[in-house]
């Protein structure tokens, strides 16, 4: 699915976020949430403009093929159970 390679400072300047694609997976199940097409989204669009280095190396990544940001997130279904225990992997 995807590598820990992290993504490094300026990676969508650097491509101009045109070259690659944006896909949310939820970090629980591990399902797809959404995909955002090459060109479509820069760091303020993704929401991920405000965060530290620390928090986009935790929840940011680059997969093999270097054309698609993965970034974990928390899908609907899973997230009920999130808030009432934060650190469990399932829902």
């Amino acid at each position: 699915m995807h590598t820990n390679t992290p993504v490094w400072p300026g990676f969508l300047s650097a491509t101009g976020g045109t070259r690659v694609r944006a896909k949310y997976v939820c970090s629980v199940c591990s399902q797809s949430i959404l995909e955002v097409p090459a060109g479509a989204f820069d760091e303020v669009r993704l929401g991920i403009a405000g965060l530290t280095p620390e928090e986009r190396e935790d929840i940011i990544r680059v997969d093999q093929s270097g054309s698609v940001l993965v970034i974990s997130s928390i899908c609907d279904l899973c997230l009920p159970g999130f808030h009432s225990n934060p650190t469990s992997t399932v829902h």
